[in-house]
């Protein structure tokens, strides 16, 4: 068994993976908080280029959105999933979304609540993200299929990561 990205990040260590195999010119990119570090490898396997860190905060996670613009880096899909230990706000999407401009896409992972409830994050999400910019948002990641993103609700994992004989796939 492969040890858990979070037992080694912990709350300050950056973690990233790089694609296995090619889906685009320029990957795909997920940038996470502590609720990503599990999906790391498998988010990987299924093309996309993978940045988190727990604890991480939205607004670091617009810093790197900025640098990668900066240094002409910015793929066509974005997906953010930030806003586990912090508070999302509509401001934070729509600079997301500036960042991005309009030809990108911008995938946003509506944070869970402890024992299954929707937070305020979530609501926001929903709201913010459809409204142009070609935003999307879900609750978990799918993998790539014909389009870049496809998301599946909460209730269902996606195939690679359901449970199967007591043993999660893909992390």
């Amino acid at each position: 068994m492969v040890a858990a990205p979070m037992a080694r990040a912990g709350c300050g260590g950056v973690e990233t993976a790089t694609p296995k195999h090619k889906v685009a010119p320029r990957p795909p990119l997920a940038i996470g908080d502590s609720s990503m570090l599990l999906a790391l490898p498998a988010l990987a396997r299924v093309g996309y280029k993978v940045n988190a860190r727990g604890c991480r905060q939205f607004a670091e996670g617009l810093r790197l959105l900025r640098d990668s613009r900066r240094r002409h880096e910015l793929p066509h899909l974005v997906v953010l999933a930030l806003g586990a230990d912090a508070t999302v706000t509509a401001s934070q999407i729509n600079l997301a979304k500036k960042i991005l401009g309009p030809k990108r896409k911008l995938g946003l992972v509506t944070p869970r609540e402890s024992g299954g409830g929707e937070s305020n994050d979530a609501r926001v999400i929903r709201k913010r993200g459809p409204a142009r910019s070609g935003a999307r948002q879900g609750s978990r990641l799918g993998p790539l299929q014909r389009r870049p993103l496809e998301l599946v609700p909460a209730r269902r994992p996606p195939p690679h990561l359901q449970r199967r004989e007591g043993v999660l796939r893909g992390c």
